[in-house]
């Protein structure tokens, strides 16, 4: 019976200790948010995050990494496309990434190619001061055209052609991509 007993306590001391040593590690909460203080946090399934996500750190992503929705890089957004212009007719838009929350209406303004406007459908993306057009530079024909932009509104972002004199110019058939990118 001794043996019993003391079989007994050194099975339950045993037990307690493997259950102790290996206890799952609590996520702690400071201001409403999970921290895991522990080291790296692996996700062996799906991850669902619903809201707004901001990540302080670096993510490394081992596969393939699906996102819906938009993602913006420092609060930056961005709106680039593939057009074709032709001088009489409406740009043809192909939009390769959008994180404006907008979408957009294009509009050939004068009918002789010299100016498009970018019309936001919702939402007021442009922000006067803070949204950026990568100027295009295209040698066609012998001559060189530019392109220059403006947010004219908080709406509307306006797109005009000119020579390599400086004139405002019809600019011929066309295929070009285009970034807007507006900051925080």
């Amino acid at each position: 019976m001794k043996s019993f007993f003391l079989f007994s306590i050194l099975t339950l001391a045993l037990t307690l200790n493997l259950l102790i040593g290996s206890a799952n590690a609590q996520w702690w909460v400071r201001g409403g948010n999970l921290l895991w203080p522990y080291g790296n946090v692996e996700i062996a399934k799906d991850l669902t995050v619903s809201g707004v996500t901001t990540l302080d750190s670096n993510v490394s992503v081992g596969g393939d990494l699906e996102v819906s929705g938009s993602v913006t890089e420092n609060g930056i957004k961005e709106l680039t496309v593939f057009i074709v212009w032709n001088l009489n007719s409406d740009p043809t838009v192909t939009v390769l990434k959008n994180t404006t929350g907008s979408t957009f209406t294009w509009d050939n303004v004068d009918d002789l190619g010299e100016q498009v406007t970018i019309t936001a459908n919702s939402g007021t993306p442009f922000t006067s001061g803070k949204t950026s057009f990568v100027e295009n530079h295209f040698a066609i024909g012998g001559s060189i055209y530019f392109l220059t932009g403006f947010a004219s509104s908080t709406s509307v972002y306006q797109i005009t052609g000119y020579r390599n004199d400086g004139n405002q110019a019809a600019i011929p058939d066309l295929e070009f991509y285009l970034n807007i990118k507006i900051y925080p």
